[in-house]
């Protein structure tokens, strides 16, 4: 298997530079291919069919509060904006661990804190490069086997960016950031295309897990529409002394020079 990147010819990282971007820039992008005004925020609107039994830690979560049960499993804390919204709640039991609930309806808001993304496209044959983006004219590829070195490198190379701007007094985060503690965390994965709309029964395999695991992981989350790009992502999470920090740039652009020796 292959990963591919459509491009303009100008822009391929064989003349030199590769340009990395944000979630905050692909939602305010004019290139109508890419562009996802919601890129990094989703809302599910959860349907609870029938008599539905919800653990403490499920409706904690999910209800960001709003709704909680005096259970010893505290909610589960995650990066980012939550928001819910009790549609209807109809509550025939409760217990410190337990609620149980019937013809419900929660309309959940997440959106991801801002990161560092690369994004290219999951391909069988060089060819269907051409058939996923109209808009562009070249083309460079990544053998899927080499993803995990190709993610680390460029991490490497956007930590030495960050590093060097800030000594000459660029600073693509925040003033005031620790610079000599900083972190890149680096995650690579498919695109995960899902339904806005979840409905949740007492027999459904969909289970609290599930929706916290696409929770945690809103940047690789995207809608249905999209499922046409294939997108496989790398993710850079910025740290310093264990905070998150997030990039006050759209983009930025670093010497390609380190990735060519692994790209077709």
């Amino acid at each position: 298997m292959l990963l591919g990147k459509s491009c303009k010819k100008e822009h391929n990282i064989k003349n030199g530079t590769l340009k990395l971007g944000t979630l905050h820039e692909y939602r305010t992008t004019e290139t109508e291919e890419i562009a996802d005004k919601n890129e990094g925020m989703l809302t599910f609107n959860l349907i609870f069919d029938g008599i539905v039994e919800i653990d403490a830690i499920w409706l904690n979560t999910i209800t960001n509060g709003a709704i909680a049960l005096d259970s010893n499993e505290p909610s589960i804390q995650l990066p980012g904006k939550l928001h819910a919204h009790i549609k209807k709640m109809h509550v025939l039991y409760q217990d410190n661990n337990i609620m149980t609930i019937r013809d419900s309806e929660v309309i959940i808001q997440r959106e991801a804190l801002n990161s560092f993304i690369f994004c290219m496209s999951s391909i069988r044959k060089m060819r269907d490069c051409a058939e996923i983006f109209k808009g562009y004219d070249d083309y460079w590829y990544l053998m899927n086997s080499r993803a995990q070195r190709f993610g680390v490198t460029l991490g490497g190379m956007l930590l030495d960016k960050i590093k060097n701007d800030h000594r000459n007094e660029i600073n693509i985060l925040p003033n005031g950031t620790d610079i000599d503690n900083l972190k890149i965390h680096m995650e690579h994965s498919h695109i995960k295309y899902t339904p806005r709309e979840i409905h949740i029964t007492n027999s459904s395999t969909y289970k609290a897990i599930d929706f916290i695991k696409h929770m945690k992981s809103m940047a690789f989350i995207k809608p249905a529409k999209f499922k046409p790009e294939q997108e496989y992502r790398f993710n850079y999470t910025i740290t310093s002394n264990g905070t998150i920090i997030q990039p006050t740039v759209k983009s930025l652009y670093l010497n390609s020079s380190p990735l060519l020796g692994l790209i077709i």
